[in-house]
């Protein structure tokens, strides 16, 4: 049996050097603790990086290394060739770590640079690193790396600033001298501050002896704190351009020209009016050379704070090379500029922005070949612009949560499933299956299987006000889920129009091949209008539904009185407040971008089901859909917590009386639905039967476990069940058709299958494969589970022999380090799917969530055990 990473998602960091592009066109960023690189041209997920524990603030792309640093001070350099075949299961391996001692590294820059005087190239080549700390420290770092060795890192500098004079950006380049030996390979260093000032550093280098760097001159300017500063060589010319952004919405250019003594220059300080600003041109001396910094332009285009600079380099026609200056602002815009070719003024040539609820872009990149503009904002959301036809149009990237993803389900009957995260979101995942894998699935021997398409998020059905803790899906209704929050109520959210037409568009799913369960889907769907739309109206939490007639009654009756008559879904206060239109509810035949998932895809709330007195904490649907369960946290024993909700009324249908002293953190039914098991911190377990007149009672309590128990599962037999505690142990339970089952509380009514399963991490998640194995060599019979950690971990065992009397279990397989998740594992759910029109030929598939914000997706191979 294999175990294969398919598909990880998660959201990008915070801070505005989480992000970098290289020169292969592959983007990196920090997804809290992680690394993930990701391909532009496939636009899917192509490795992570896992070694962090402290979450990645930077993060930079030098030649064929990434430099990493996080939160608790520690630097990572990974190497990334490009002529290796770097995968999901495979990734790049971690060269080097060090710690840098200052607490958490909030700027990075990175240098490779050859010391060897009069040569170009070399194999040898030493490495440095800027590291500054929010506590005032900047440190300078350096290695040499020799014939692919990466020597030990040795502290070359450290520069401290006072807390009134931190900084908020800095900048390195290499000043190599035309015609002049001996000072080339020097460094300049540029420091931004809280006050307003640019600072320029430089370390000459001698003789192979680098000296460290010195304070040499001080740009003023600027009138709040600079956030942003790049440089870039000027084409065909001996100098820099230096540019710098800054909180008074402004960006200045700053041209650095080097001159040689013999060069007619004007020696000391002087002033000229320059563009309505008064320029001081700065002359800084370096032996035989001069350094002349000067005041190229300044720039105004953004109303608000600039966070990001990026330059990039344009061929153009007779080897003539353009620059292109790329910035990014809290004013929800990013702006490309130039300077003309023949006249040298800058101007802005192209505005991007979007028409969403982001607070605005944290950092604007380039791509290498220049036809793609990636972002990300204060929402952890990513950005794509693709240019096509003389024109730049958004486009989509793998999205993910930014926080701790607390629960995840899928839709049995449909290849989709919903996470939903203290991030206060749902989302909802699916694989898109191209024109290509279309072609192939109308072949008489379909050979897709779901795991290998590439899966996106194609909807935001949920964005809340608090922290959405579980979510549940019905059999009998594939496009209605329910979830529940840290509120008091159940909310149930039906789908759009706009939505199932888009799900069948990226996911083909009512071809003909589909079985009849999605033909009966797709028969209901048509049968009953629904909505095209969703918005959430001010100072709300439900997401109220948008009809086309909503949008003609509305434009009719723009600046008329409302009609008192006519029942409308929204308020005419709320409706003349709506910026969107009709169109921006058109459904799609690819991935949605940023703007349309925050935007355009939420779910109406089509009920509310309150009567909870306390914020919820588990809820679970039966097997056949009809019935819902919801556990609320307790204040007391015997506290009514536990509620049984009928679908068919959406009425409460049973208050249980509790069991449990203390809250309910897991609960399944079994899948004949007459059995409902829960799970408590008060480190017991409860099964709960149905009796004559469908409600349930109480039938078994034990508290076998020393410690909380977090997780529980039923096997498709409907006779075992498991439960996964925090003292780090997995017990197996039968219900004991032997016993007197009469008598509803009797000891004997359930008992502990003979094997210990202890570990020497937490359990925090549990999972039976609903399948029925049977080696057919040995007519053995036998199931399988998965077990998820605390650590990340996430194994998978075997039951065998699960209906006879000697029951025993043995360890199946262990997910790699590399592919398992870096922190605590809140739900693992299969998948089965039949492939190659043949029910006998089985893809499973596991999906997982975890605190380290992320889902991911695992092929489990189990083609040996079918035979």
């Amino acid at each position: 049996m294999i175990s294969k990473l398919k598909f990880i998602s998660a959201g990008i960091n915070k801070t505005s050097q989480c992000l970098d592009i290289g020169n292969n066109n592959l983007i990196c960023f920090g997804a809290n603790n992680l690394i993930i690189i990701t391909d532009l041209k496939t636009k899917k997920n192509i490795t992570v990086l896992k070694g962090h524990s402290g979450k990645i603030n930077c993060i930079k792309w030098i030649n064929e290394f990434i430099i990493s640093a996080d939160s608790d001070g520690v630097i990572k350099l990974w190497e990334f060739s490009e002529s290796k075949n770097y995968d999901l299961n495979n990734p790049c391996k971690c060269l080097y770590t060090f710690s840098s001692k200052i607490g958490s590294i909030t700027l990075l820059d990175a240098l490779v640079i050859n010391e060897k005087l009069n040569q170009e190239k070399s194999v040898n080549q030493n490495l440095y690193i800027f590291c500054f700390s929010w506590k005032g420290n900047l440190q300078i770092w350096k290695t040499k790396y020799e014939n692919e060795k990466i020597d030990e890192w040795n502290l070359f500098q450290e520069l401290l600033f006072k807390p009134k004079f931190l900084i908020e950006s800095l900048s390195t380049s290499v000043m190599n001298f035309p015609k002049k030996e001996n000072s080339n390979g020097s460094i300049i260093l540029a420091t931004g501050d809280v006050t307003g000032t640019i600072t320029l550093y430089i370390s000459r280098l001698f003789e192979n002896e680098r000296e460290q760097f010195k304070k040499e001159k001080i740009l003023d300017g600027h009138t709040d704190w600079i956030k942003a500063l790049s440089f870039i060589p000027i084409p065909n010319e001996n100098g820099f351009y230096l540019a710098s952004g800054s909180q008074d919405n402004t960006i200045r250019i700053y041209k650095l020209s080097f001159y040689a003594s013999g060069d007619t220059i004007e020696k000391g300080f002087y002033f000229e009016k320059k563009e309505g600003l008064y320029n001081k041109q700065q002359v800084i001396q370096m032996g035989d050379y001069y350094v002349l910094v000067d005041l190229e332009t300044v720039l105004r285009g953004h109303d608000d704070w600039i966070q990001s600079l990026h330059w990039k380099v344009k061929e153009k026609q007779e080897n003539k090379k353009e620059l292109n200056l790329l910035s990014s602002g809290t004013d929800r815009k990013l702006v490309l500029w130039k300077q003309d070719i023949e006249t040298s003024v800058w101007h802005g040539y192209a505005y991007l922005g979007e028409k969403s609820r982001s607070l605005g872009y944290l950092s604007g990149h380039i791509s290498s070949d220049g036809m793609s503009i990636i972002s990300h904002g204060f929402n952890s959301e990513l950005h794509l612009w693709e240019f096509n036809n003389d024109s730049w149009d958004l486009s989509y990237l793998t999205t993910g949560h930014f926080n701790e993803i607390n629960d995840l389900v899928w839709n049995q009957d449909l290849n989709y499933f919903i996470t939903v995260s203290e991030d206060r979101t749902a989302r909802i995942f699916a694989p898109w299956m191209k024109e290509k894998e279309m072609e192939k699935e109308k072949s008489p021997k379909n050979i897709i299987k779901v795991s290998d398409l590439n899966w996106y998020e194609i909807a935001r059905p949920q964005i809340h006000g608090y922290s959405i803790l579980s979510v549940s899906t019905f059999t009998n209704d594939p496009f209605t889920y329910i979830s529940g929050s840290d509120e008091r109520s159940l909310r149930v959210f039906q789908a759009t129009e706009t939505f199932i037409t888009t799900f069948s568009n990226i996911t083909n799913f009512s071809s003909e091949n589909q079985n009849q369960t999605q033909n009966q889907t797709q028969n209901q769907i048509q049968n009953q209008k629904r909505p095209i739309g969703s918005l959430v109206p001010p100072l709300g939490l439900s997401n109220k539904a948008l009809y086309v007639e909503d949008f003609q009654a509305y434009k009719e009756n723009k600046n008329e009185e409302q009609n008192p008559n006519k029942k409308k879904n929204i308020d005419q206060e709320f409706a003349e407040n709506i910026t969107l239109k009709i169109e921006d509810f058109v459904p799609h035949s690819k991935p949605l971008s940023e703007a349309n998932l925050q935007q355009n895809s939420l779910w109406p709330e089509a009920q509310k089901l309150i009567g909870h007195h306390n914020p919820l904490t588990n809820i679970c649907v039966s097997k056949d859909g009809n019935l819902i369960f919801s556990a609320c946290q307790i204040e007391k024993d015997n506290d009514q917590s536990l509620f049984l909700w009928n679908k068919k009324d959406w009425k409460l249908k049973q208050k249980i009386s509790n069991p449990h002293s203390m809250d309910v953190l897991d609960s399944e039914f079994s899948f004949d639905n007459n059995n409902l098991l829960t799970v408590s911190r008060d480190r017991s377990f409860c099964v709960f039967r149905k009796t004559n007149g469908d409600d349930f009672e109480e039938f078994f309590k034990a508290k076998p476990h020393s410690n909380r128990i977090k997780s529980c599962s039923w096997f498709v037999n409907n006779q075992i069940f498991a439960t996964g505690s925090l003292d780090k142990s997995v017990k197996l339970w039968k219900i004991n058709n032997k016993s007197n089952q009469d008598d509803k509380k009797s000891e004997e009514n359930i008992v502990e299958i003979d094997a210990k399963l202890e570990f020497d991490s937490e359990v925090t998640s549990i999972a039976f494969c609903p399948f029925e194995f049977l080696k057919t060599e040995s007519k053995m019979e036998f199931a399988l589970f998965a077990i998820g950690f605390k650590t990340g971990k996430v194994e998978i065992w075997k039951l065998l022999n699960y209906n006879q009397d000697q029951i025993s279990v043995e360890k199946f397989i262990s997910f790699p380090d590399s592919i398992s998740f870096s922190d605590s594992v809140n739900r693992l759910s299969w998948k089965i799917n039949d492939f190659e029109g043949n029910a006998l030929k089985k893809e499973f598939i596991i999906a997982g969530c975890s605190n380290d914000y992320s889902v991911r997706l695992y092929e489990i191979i189990l083609d040996d055990l079918l035979n």
